[in-house]
Order: C-alpha cells, then sequence, then structure tokens
C-alpha cells in the first residue's frame, strides 16, 4: 500500500485536479475515537478559518489570534475556577453544548435536558494546583467569555456566578 502521507507532503494530486496544501500530522487517534481508551494521543489543537490559524488549544487553555465578530453567537457553558484572591485559575467550556438550542417552558411545562461533560483541570503549565476553589458558572462564547446575564445571585461584574466550592486533590 503507497504512503499517502507522503506523497501528499510531495505533492501528489493522488489522481485528482486538486492540489493538496494540507499535511497530515501522523498523529494516530484511533483508539481514543472509538473509546478502547479514555487519553487522547493529542493535547494540542490548532484551529484553522479557511487557511488562516484561528487559534491553538492546549488541553484546556486556548489561545485566540483573531476572532470574527458573531463568529461565537451561541451560549456555551462555562466554569471558572477562581483562587482566594479572585484570580482565575482554569476555565472549563463545553463547547459541545449551545444552550441557545435548549427549548422554551411552555405552559408552564418545563422541557428536561440531562447534559454530562467530562473537564480535566491541570495538565499542561499553567498547572491548576490541588487547594479550594471558587466555581462559577457563565454562559457566553465558546472561549469561556461570558456574554449573557443570567438570573443567579452572585455575580462577579464580568457575567459569571458563584455556584460555590470545589477541592481539587492529587490524581491517585
Amino acid at each position: 500500500m503507497p504512503d499517502i502521507r507522503e506523497r501528499i507532503a510531495a505533492g501528489d494530486r493522488l489522481g485528482t485536479d486538486v492540489e493538496h496544501r494540507n499535511y497530515i500530522d501522523g498523529v494516530d487517534n484511533l483508539d481514543y475515537w472509538t473509546g478502547k481508551t479514555d487519553e487522547s494521543a493529542r493535547d494540542e489543537y490548532l484551529y484553522y478559518a479557511e487557511s488562516r490559524l484561528q487559534a491553538i488549544r492546549i488541553n484546556q487553555w486556548k489561545a485566540h489570534f483573531f476572532v470574527r465578530d458573531g463568529y461565537y453567537g451561541g451560549g456555551f457553558g462555562t466554569f471558572t475556577l477562581k483562587d482566594g484572591q479572585g484570580g482565575i485559575v482554569s476555565v472549563l467550556s463545553d463547547e459541545a453544548f449551545d444552550l441557545r438550542g435548549l427549548k422554551p417552558s411552555v405552559g408552564g411545562e418545563r422541557p428536561s435536558v440531562t447534559r454530562t461533560a467530562v473537564f480535566r483541570v491541570g495538565h499542561l503549565a499553567p498547572v491548576t494546583r490541588p487547594g479550594v476553589y471558587d466555581v462559577y458558572l457563565s454562559v457566553g462564547r465558546r472561549d469561556g467569555t461570558p456574554q449573557l446575564a443570567l438570573p443567579l445571585a452572585g455575580e462577579d461584574g464580568q457575567r459569571r456566578y458563584r455556584l460555590g466550592r470545589v477541592t481539587l486533590k492529587p490524581a491517585d
């Protein structure tokens, strides 16, 4: 079987009139995608808008190089951990669940939705250390920027609402 990666990297059009400019990075993540392992072989993700690098994510940290206005029009739930001085130590967004897609209450009946998401805290620098943190909820952009005011008490002035405290323990 020919090595497709090498052929594409060398400029082979693979029998088409399309010039392939994307290079396969060689990370085999099939076991993660098929559920054979809980650990991804990849810690970083590159986000492109067309051919322009838009952002890079390394575990829970995401840096944007540019953002198009109106691009993040959704309502994504985010948990923010703050230390005892009010400093943000971790931002954990569920990018797969847009709250604006929820059905409104009709006739006093509230639709029920169950959502489970797994957030990983403290993998790469700056590491989130074990300790006690305040947990805040916000709804806004995919990158965790709060946008929507919520009918909740405990607002921090930035549309984040304190839910309580959490204790992070070292991994076993």
